[in-house]
């Protein structure tokens, strides 16, 4: 009897074992099927972001501004180190990083197969881990954003930020039609976490980014800021701007900001960023007067030789003293009074165009709104009412005080007062292509209103032509070009306190040229000038400069890349065409396909690549590179095999005629 009821109990629990086995089997196949379903995929299945690859920005002539550039990122899977402290070790040598805080990584996060270590690493360094024979490493294939010529009109370009969002200028204002989408796709993962391309999993492919073309000529921008560099320096200035326009289309040929970075180590990164020219406001001065003269012609109560008496250089309204600098004035016709720069005879002028009559102009050449540039942070200025104008503000605001304007709304004001009296939106983009080089969109030539008549406009630049030639503006002059502009010096004012900063002045000088058939507009604004700080003995003089080294520099055109060939369009899209990024692991590594370019310490030979093919191979050896001209490299100094130096400037001659 025992041994039957033994058998029988041995049984029950069998059978009541099976029974749970079975419920439980049900249970994962039947009741909650669907967790564990779709937890299963993730054992031989990964899914990886298709990164799109952002759009490139190109100056007029389709010289590369920015664009995206291959890199390699190093990670590591700290469960397949031998030796952590080993690794930690030859980590910090290598990648030049702490070696206790990387062990304190590798240590902390023993458990997981994927931790950042670096990104960005070097050709050099990446050679040397690959070579290492430590199992572990994982090589991250990336983007990053570079611009060929390093921080050539960066305030007007913009940067990207680690999210792949624009930050400032273009990148910041087209950003929408810089990056792209994104796409994914499904990998199938093997038992060593190499990951494979498979047919049978879904892709969805990444759309890349448009490009656009900017109005900006790299060359002339490049002398832009250089000698504006130059000017602040030797004039120990806070900060410079300036502002190089076409006054037939309102193109912007070159817009600089430079920031006195002799007082301090660095700037602050939003000062290192801004845009000046559109976002920094500043009381004109006497360049002012051009606007003044110019209504005063256009409503007719004045001519060119209209005379008007300047109070022998003291002038008292309403309580109020007015002086000319320096000189005293009888009678002085409208012409002398720019010549002489008279701040008593520009006033009398305004005084007798009165509140409305000169407000309005002053409206009309675009003060006091936005110009509408597609850049951020554009500040309107500020031009008070005619209800808050007594007759002493009146008087000032005829020579630019008590109103606030940007360089850029200045030069936009000149152009109009250059090309025969047409106010033109001041542009910085002229198209945007897709990634096959189409047009997809365009930026117009616009014209906003006509100010004045072409009559006062050949009148206007007479008379500013001989502000250069016998007056003010003699230090502005070009030796072999007509030169016509006005100079500027304005006291300084804090916002939202009444007054002006003892001793800081802000000088100023905008002119065009040639003066009979204008094709250039410059306006050069320095910032508290120490020392010697008058318009025409600052500002003048850089703005000559400026015009002496930009002669001789192509004619600014307007190129569209044309349709190339399957095979031309394959070496040139190739290098912002880059891979998706999937990692592949060190001590089960695939053999690279890649071409090797010579040795690391000598130029390699780069005639017959294409410039971006040129541009990807010289990043690899931390090269800085100036180009000239655009499509396949065809001349090239150093030459191959030169070794390389700190600091070396490699320059590239292409040619699209091959």
């Amino acid at each position: 009897m025992r041994e039957e009821s033994r058998l029988k109990f041995t049984g029950l629990l069998f059978f009541l074992l099976t029974i749970g086995v079975l419920a439980r089997i049900f249970q994962f196949q039947v009741v909650s099927r669907e967790p564990w379903c779709s937890m299963a995929p993730r054992q031989y299945q990964d899914r990886v972001k298709l990164m799109a690859h952002r759009g490139i920005i190109y100056d007029r002539n389709l010289n590369i501004l920015a664009m995206d550039a291959p890199v390699y990122s190093l990670a590591v899977d700290p469960s397949a180190l031998e030796d952590k402290e080993k690794t930690a070790d030859f980590l910090s040598k290598t990648l030049n990083i702490d070696k206790e805080q990387c062990l304190e990584k590798l240590k902390s996060n023993k458990d997981k197969s994927f931790v950042y270590i670096k990104k960005d690493i070097s050709k050099e360094a990446e050679k040397k881990l690959k070579n290492s024979g430590i199992k572990g490493f994982v090589f991250v294939k990336e983007r990053t954003r570079v611009r060929p010529f390093g921080d050539l009109a960066l305030q007007t370009i913009g940067i990207v930020n680690k999210d792949r969002k624009g930050v400032g200028g273009i990148e910041q204002t087209f950003n929408s039609w810089l990056e792209g989408t994104d796409g994914w796709a499904i990998l199938q993962r093997d038992a060593h976490n190499r990951k494979f391309s498979s047919l049978d999993y879904p892709v969805e492919q990444s759309k890349d980014g448009h490009h656009v073309i900017l109005t900006i000529d790299h060359a002339m921008q490049s002398v832009v800021e250089a000698e504006l560099k130059k000017g602040v320096k030797k004039y120990k200035a806070k900060s410079g701007t300036a502002v190089l326009m076409d006054p037939v289309n309102g193109d912007i040929l070159a817009m600089a900001s430079v920031t006195g970075i002799y007082r301090s180590d660095e700037p602050e990164f939003d000062q290192w960023i801004r845009n000046r020219a559109v976002q920094d406001c500043f009381e004109p001065g006497s360049i002012f007067k051009i606007i003044t003269a110019a209504a005063a012609l256009q409503s007719g109560l004045f001519n060119m030789n209209s005379l008007i008496h300047c109070e022998n250089g003291e002038y008292v309204l309403t309580g109020h003293k007015i002086h000319d600098h320096n000189e005293s004035y009888a009678w002085l016709t409208l012409t002398q009074v720019l010549e002489k720069s008279s701040n008593i005879g520009i006033a009398k002028v305004g005084r007798k165009l009165g509140k409305k009559t000169l407000y309005k102009y002053v409206r009309d050449f675009g003060f006091g709104n936005r110009t509408g540039i597609e850049l951020p942070g554009e500040e309107p200025g500020l031009l008070l009412p005619p209800y808050k104008l007594n007759d002493f503000t009146l008087a000032t605001l005829s020579f630019g005080q008590g109103i606030a304007v940007t360089a850029l709304q200045m030069a936009a004001s000149v152009c109009a007062v250059a090309n025969g009296g047409e106010l033109l939106k001041p542009r910085i983009w002229t198209k945007i292509l897709d990634s096959n080089s189409r047009v997809v969109k365009e930026s117009p030539v616009k014209k906003i209103r006509r100010v004045i008549s072409q009559g006062s406009s050949l009148k206007m630049r007479s008379m500013l032509q001989s502000v250069v030639k016998n007056g003010s503006g003699e230090s502005a002059t070009v030796k072999g070009i007509a030169i016509a502009g006005k100079t500027g010096t304005a006291q300084k004012s804090i916002e939202g306190v009444k007054g002006y900063v003892p001793g800081a002045y802000v000088s100023s000088f905008v002119g065009f040229w040639p003066a009979e058939t204008p094709q250039f507009v410059l306006v050069v604004v320095l910032d508290e000038p120490k020392g010697v700080y008058w318009g025409s003995h600052t500002a003048a003089p850089l703005f000559s400069d400026i015009v002496a080294n930009l002669q001789g520099l192509t004619a600014p055109r307007n190129i569209i890349p044309g349709p190339k060939s399957k095979e031309r369009a394959g070496s040139i899209m190739d290098f912002v065409s880059l891979s998706p990024e999937i990692s592949e692991k060190t001590g089960n590594q695939r053999k690279s396909t890649g071409k090797k370019h010579g040795s690391i310490h000598y130029i390699p030979d780069l005639k017959g690549f294409s410039l971006r093919e040129a541009l990807e191979t010289l990043m690899d050896y931390k090269i800085k590179v100036k180009i000239t001209g655009n499509g396949t490299v065809v001349n090239q100094t150093p030459l191959p095999g030169s070794k390389i130096k700190k600091g070396m400037v490699c320059r590239l001659i292409c040619s699209q005629n091959l």
